[in-house]
């Protein structure tokens, strides 16, 4: 089953059946996050290289704003704002450039303007950790 069916999803990536390298030289379809994950970084490492000069902020802004809408209608639970599509994000930048503002980085269907639900929390220290570090709690069940 797949992990990740809530108020986080953000953007939607292929994870069923992707075939992916294994040792040896083989490979194997697999599903899950962890297949969908490196999808939507690697769009965003893509759309980065061609607009250095925009913020990490501005590349996830419009990667939610040009993605390809699933399910049901706005931002859900299984797809958060849609399927992540590299070309309309160039094209995005392209129109727009990297002059935009963005809002504070909430999370999931909050991280959209238009929501009116309350953000769920954000990162927070871990105490003792050196730095100020920050964490995420993940729960396995």
């Amino acid at each position: 089953s797949f992990s990740q069916f809530n108020d986080q999803v953000e953007i939607a990536a292929p994870g069923v059946l992707v075939e992916s390298t294994l040792p040896n030289n083989q490979y194997a379809a697999w599903s899950g996050t962890s297949m969908a994950t490196p999808h939507v970084a690697g769009v965003a490492a893509l759309v980065w290289s061609h607009f250095p000069d925009c913020t990490n902020k501005q590349i996830r802004e419009a990667l939610i704003k040009s993605t390809q809408d699933l399910g049901v209608q706005g931002c859900d639970n299984d797809y958060g704002f849609g399927l992540v599509d590299a070309q309309a994000a160039y094209q995005y930048l392209k129109a727009n450039g990297c002059e935009f503002s963005v809002g504070e980085t909430v999370g999931g269907c909050n991280q959209c303007p238009e929501c009116s639900s309350a953000p769920t929390s954000s990162p927070v220290a871990f105490p003792g950790c050196p730095d100020n570090e920050r964490y995420f709690k993940v729960s396995i069940t």
